[in-house]
């Protein structure tokens, strides 16, 4: 599994949108009901797009840290970076000067809260990942399908699910695609039967302690009330 902290963080003048692969980054977030296709300057090829909300960068400024919060984000798990769109950027205010092998981010009253370096034709933003590590391995903050939720909450109804979900009853059940079940759960029509049919051909024993089932536990160390 590709570790989404090593990727690079770019900045891009050629995106329509900031895009972000790794949804720990996100503060808010709504999940897409139907991904869409976002188109990459690579030849033409296309990505899925399958949420959107507000990011948190914490970068490297000067020996220094800085929290940048990005508005309209879109959740892009398929890219090979995080891509920073220079005209959002610009859009709300904040200025980008590039200067040779360098490029900086400053807002309106002239603080410094990006800088990148030049890495080929590409000017990667230097970043820090200060709360991501005690969240790296929770799958369940990426989107998911209805049917996938549904395993995940041990076979829930649903309807259940699906009333968690358009009243937001849940942190983080975020799911893409159509709110409902993709035929029927075949967990589910198992689980209702109320035992197995037997074979005709088992062995039935004929003497008495043929076979013996036994539950095994313990050792257990009993202690009174009185601690004695």
């Amino acid at each position: 599994m590709q570790n989404k902290q090593n990727l690079l963080t770019l900045i891009d003048s050629g995106a329509s949108d900031h895009c972000i692969t790794n949804q720990t980054m996100f503060i808010t977030y709504e999940a897409l009901n139907k991904p869409l296709k976002g188109l990459s300057a690579n030849k033409g090829s296309s990505f899925d797009i399958i949420g959107k909300g507000n990011t948190v960068l914490y970068t490297c400024v000067n020996g220094g840290k800085r929290k940048v919060i990005l508005e309209d984000t879109l959740y892009t798990l398929s890219l090979r970076s995080n891509l920073i769109f220079v005209s959002t950027l610009l859009e709300k205010g904040a200025k980008v000067y590039f200067d040779g092998d360098k490029a900086v981010v400053k807002t309106q009253d002239g603080t410094e809260v990006m800088s990148a370096v030049k890495l080929g034709k590409l000017f990667a933003i230097k970043i820090d990942y200060p709360i991501l590590e005690t969240f790296i391995a929770q799958s369940n903050w990426k989107a998911a399908t209805f049917d996938t939720w549904h395993r995940r909450l041990a076979y829930t109804r649903a309807d259940t699910i699906r009333e968690m979900i358009t009243k937001s009853l849940v942190d983080g059940l975020n799911t893409y695609g159509d709110l409902k079940m993709q035929g029927q759960c075949e967990d589910c029509i198992y689980g209702k039967h109320l035992a197995y049919p037997y074979s005709k051909n088992h062995f039935r024993e004929k003497d008495v302690l043929e076979r013996i089932h036994v539950d095994i536990w313990g050792p257990a160390q009993t202690q009174s009330a009185g601690g004695a």
